[in-house]
C-alpha cells in the first residue's frame, strides 16, 4: 500500500479509517482569493466614482439661468446654429445635458419661445402664445400652446431652478400684455 501524504485516524470500535483531511491552507487560500479579487473591484469602482467626480466638477455651472449668466460657448452655439436670430437676446436659459454642450436646451427671449434638440427646433412667438402653464413632476414642467395649436414643453430638473425660469417666462409673457 502506498504511503498517504495525509494522516489517518483509527476510530475506536471501527475498522474504517476517517476520510483524510485537506491541508488547511486551501481553505485559506480561496478566502485570500476571493478577498483579493473584491479589494481590487472595490478600488476599481471608487477610482470610476472619483474619476466621475472629478468630470463632475470641471463642468460649467448647471440649470436654469438668466441670459446675462451664459456662457460664451453656449451664446455662440446658439448664434452659430441659427437658434437665435440677429439682435435677439436671450432672457432665460436652460440645458438639459449633464454634460453642458448646449445640444438640448430651452430658452426664451423678448421675442420667443424656444426648445430645440440638435438641430430640430419648436418655437412660439410670443404674439401667439395662447397659454402658459406649470407644474411640479420632479422638477419644473412647462407647457406652452399656441394659437395655431402648436404646443412647446419644457422639462427642468429638479434642483435646477426651473421655478424662477417659470416666473421669469410669465413676468415676461405678462410684460409682452399675455
Amino acid at each position: 500500500m502506498a504511503s498517504s501524504p495525509y494522516r489517518t485516524t483509527q476510530f475506536p470500535g471501527s475498522g474504517d479509517a476517517a476520510p483524510p483531511h485537506h491541508p488547511p491552507s486551501s481553505a485559506g487560500n480561496w478566502a485570500k482569493g476571493v478577498l483579493g479579487v473584491g479589494c481590487g473591484c472595490s478600488s476599481v469602482v471608487a477610482l470610476i466614482f472619483f474619476l466621475f467626480l472629478v468630470w463632475m466638477v470641471s463642468l460649467p455651472e448647471s440649470g436654469a439661468i438668466p441670459g446675462g449668466q451664459m456662457r460664451g460657448e453656449s451664446i455662440d452655439y446658439l448664434r452659430d446654429n441659427g437658434f437665435v436670430e440677429q439682435g435677439e437676446r436671450v432672457i432665460y436659459y436652460y440645458d438639459f445635458t449633464l454634460s453642458m454642450n448646449d445640444d438640448e436646451a430651452c430658452f426664451f427671449s423678448e421675442r420667443r419661445i424656444v426648445y430645440h434638440r440638435g438641430d430640430q427646433v419648436n418655437a412660439i412667438d410670443w404674439e401667439d402664445v395662447a397659454n402658459m402653464q406649470a407644474w411640479e413632476d420632479f422638477g419644473q414642467v412647462i407647457e406652452v400652446s399656441s394659437t395655431d395649436g402648436r404646443y412647446l414643453k419644457c422639462e427642468i430638473a429638479a434642483l435646477n431652478d426651473g421655478e424662477a425660469f417659470y416666473a421669469a417666462l410669465q413676468d415676461t409673457w405678462d410684460r409682452l400684455g399675455g
